[in-house]
């Protein structure tokens, strides 16, 4: 019996040509654009606040903040970010499809006496 050749290489078919220029990733840099600066590296991040921070602190517990489906995610956890960040007691509940066809995301704040809320889902 003999053996059938498996691929076209096999079968005696040239080398594949491997001659081709390097193909290269993003744009070209202009050398003359380039310069070096006297400057020291920064010491710390440049912040300059975040963007919901204005809408954040208007915000009051058990109030709504109404944003369309696809925000419900993003806003919620930059409120978690922004009550960590103030040391703010409190949780955050988010719902992506409320009866009025928007998303909700609510602050709650926890309630004297209750009892202390369990890690993760039941």
């Amino acid at each position: 019996m003999t053996a059938r050749p498996q691929t076209s290489l096999a079968a005696g078919a040239p080398w594949p040509k491997t001659d081709k220029p390097a193909r290269r990733n993003g744009p070209r840099v202009d050398l003359t654009q380039l310069s070096i600066v006297n400057e020291p590296p920064p010491m710390e991040r440049c912040r300059k606040g975040r963007k919901y921070d204005a809408l954040f602190d208007e915000l009051q517990p058990d109030r709504r903040i109404k944003c369309p489906p696809d925000m419900t995610n993003p806003v919620s956890n930059a409120l978690r970010t922004w009550l960590k960040d103030k040391k703010i007691a409190g949780r955050v509940l988010s719902r992506k499809h409320c009866p009025d066809g928007f998303g909700g995301v609510w602050w709650v704040q926890d309630r004297p006496g209750a009892a202390p809320r369990k890690a993760g889902r039941p």
